[in-house]
């Protein structure tokens, strides 16, 4: 009972990949047997069968996000075997992480423009920069500023490119 148990389990093993990642069936097939057959081919879903030659691997067109069944079977040059199953999922594209995680006062939030969310995520890299330096390094930041007073934000990101660029 163990042996039919452990023969079915390829066939119940469901896989999943993002939408923008590339899979490729494989399959098992003796030397013995491969030298006596004509081809594999393979299907998705409903799609007509698709002569793929002698190799064990093949690589999955892109699909649409959702479920799918993928099949392979063996041909000689009049028929074809049973075919071998797999059903698999799509997974759509995996959301971006968001950045810039602190603490801010209670009230409402608003969504940031691309360019405001690149000024944040350069402020908060420049930030972290300014955080390991010490305070003499720091004096010399302001020393060598050469920037409107009070420093708009480009002028002062641009003063510190400038800066860890030449010091």
């Amino acid at each position: 009972m163990l042996f039919w148990v452990l023969i079915l389990i390829p066939n119940l093993v469901e896989a999943q990949y993002r939408v923008n990642e590339t899979r490729a069936f494989q399959w098992d097939y003796s030397t013995t047997e491969l030298a006596l057959i004509a081809r594999f081919e393979v299907q998705i879903d409903t799609a007509a069968w698709l002569g793929v030659g002698k190799v064990l691997k093949w690589t999955i067109p892109p699909l649409t996000v959702g479920d799918h069944v993928g099949r392979v079977r063996a041909c000689n040059t009049t028929e074809c075997s049973l075919p071998a199953t797999m059903q698999f999922t799509v997974l759509p594209l995996l959301p971006v992480t968001p950045s810039g995680l602190r603490l801010a006062p209670a009230g409402t939030a608003s969504l940031l423009n691309d360019r405001q969310v690149r000024e944040v995520t350069q402020s908060y890299s420049y930030l972290w920069q300014l955080r390991r330096l010490s305070s003499g390094e720091l004096n010399l930041f302001a020393q060598s500023y050469d920037g409107p007073i009070p420093p708009s934000y480009d002028s002062l990101m641009n003063s510190l490119d400038i800066w860890f660029v030449n010091r």
